[in-house]
């Protein structure tokens, strides 16, 4: 008779035999290699970045002297052209100081007409102490006349002639020293009145210079950019300003441009005249087609990444572009 309990061992032997071999041949083969995941900046033939709108030019209109704002003409944001009025300005106190410096040069200058017309007319002008020496040469000359007469009669002694003669050539050397000093302080003079001149006239043009901005026209601030928005407006009508005071910023919308932000790691397959595509987070369905005109020489730390700032030119821009605006790029490869 078969042993029922042997057969029983025996079965279960094979069947662990069976589940070992099975998992030694499972064991065997190699895991599946999964392939490394691909960088979000990076997606096939272009690099993605994050960038915003900014302006290549922002123009600060400031005034370099008080005047009085009448009233302010645009309101922020707002788009202007080239020549629109923007404020009244009241600057009657500029203009009267520069009236009053030329009529201060307009006496200057006559009164160096008159120094010069004096020196080529009526010879060298006498001064006190010239009108003194000479004087002194005459009365010198009338004693020794005196002298010469009573030493010929025999009535004074030879030493007393002499003296006389000595104090009319001392006179002489008197009137000679006097009417060189004359001369000297009289060409002084001139020197002086010229460089006086001078200072008035540089006063003057810097003065003017003051009105001789591209955004001033008459009594108003006006925009000298032909397609400009204008931002940052500080005056209200009725306020004083003073020298040096900024009134607003006007920025040229034809200078918009993107900057973006490119991870170092992938800044390499940045090249300069590369395309790009401009994705504005204001309209999801809007594209732009872009130009890589500039790669910064340096990278700088944010949000603990090292990123490198790429300057994209909007090759198609339009009013739906703005200032400020954030964008998402695609760089091509």
């Amino acid at each position: 008779m078969i042993n029922k309990n042997r057969f029983a061992r025996l079965g279960c032997v094979a069947l662990l035999s069976g589940i070992m071999v099975f998992t030694a041949a499972c064991g065997s083969k190699e895991p599946a290699k999964q392939a490394a995941a691909k960088p979000k900046d990076v997606q096939g033939d272009y690099i993605e970045a994050a960038g915003k709108v900014t302006a290549g030019e922002i123009k600060n209109i400031t005034l370099e002297f008080p005047a009085m704002v009448n009233d302010v003409l645009v309101e922020e944001g707002q788009h202007v052209s080239l020549g629109q009025e923007i404020i009244s300005l009241d600057i009657h106190e500029i203009r009267q100081q520069i009236a009053d410096m030329e009529n201060n040069l307009k006496i200057e200058r006559l009164q160096l007409e008159k120094l010069i017309s004096g020196d080529a007319n009526n010879g060298i002008r006498e001064s006190s102490t010239l009108s003194t020496a000479q004087e002194s040469l005459r009365r010198a000359n009338e004693d020794l006349n005196k002298k010469q007469a009573l030493y010929d009669a025999g009535a004074i002694p030879k030493n007393d002639f002499i003296d006389a003669q000595r104090r009319v050539s001392d006179a002489q050397q008197a009137v000679s020293d006097a009417s060189v000093s004359n001369s000297n302080d009289y060409k002084l003079s001139i020197d002086i009145q010229r460089q006086r001149i001078s200072t008035l006239e540089t006063d003057l043009n810097q003065e003017r210079s003051k009105l001789s901005k591209s955004y001033l026209q008459g009594n108003s601030i006006v925009s000298d950019i032909a397609n400009g928005m204008v931002q940052d407006i500080t005056p209200v009508a009725g306020d004083n300003t003073q020298s040096g005071s900024r009134l607003l910023n006007i920025v040229n919308m034809d200078t918009l441009v993107v900057e973006a932000e490119v991870l170092e790691d992938f800044i390499k397959d940045v090249k300069l005249g590369a395309k790009v595509e401009i994705l504005p987070l204001s309209d999801s369905g809007k594209h732009y087609r872009g130009t890589v005109r500039k790669i910064a020489e340096m990278g700088v730390e944010k949000n603990g990444e090292t990123v490198v700032t790429v300057q994209i030119s909007i090759d198609d821009m339009d009013e739906l572009i703005k200032p400020n605006f954030n964008v998402d790029v695609r760089i091509s490869k």
